[in-house]
């Protein structure tokens, strides 16, 4: 993966910040909400068998945080070619 992302170093930008800050917006509405669980007490309860299973919640803020994430990246990927068309035009 490190030597693919030196190759695409931009793909890999806009999907890294695409997910990173659909994660940081959604988190907090969990936390306010009170019902996104904390990630690694999850991990630890099904670990050890205190949950046996994820809640149904957590299933709901991951489809949102996917769906913002893709907007983001989808938002990203588009100003990236506008850019570089402007770029291209400049240059004739």
């Amino acid at each position: 993966m490190g030597v693919l992302s030196c190759f695409f170093y931009k793909h890999c930008v806009m999907i890294c910040t695409g997910f990173i800050g659909a994660y940081l917006l959604i988190r907090p509405f969990g936390w306010m909400i009170g019902s996104f669980p904390n990630e690694l007490e999850l991990a630890k309860e099904l670990a050890y068998g205190i949950v046996t299973e994820v809640p149904s919640l957590f299933y709901l803020y991951m489809a949102l945080i996917l769906l913002i994430g893709m907007i983001g990246i989808r938002f990203q990927w588009g100003m990236y070619l506008l850019r570089r068309q402007e770029e291209e035009e400049n240059d004739l």
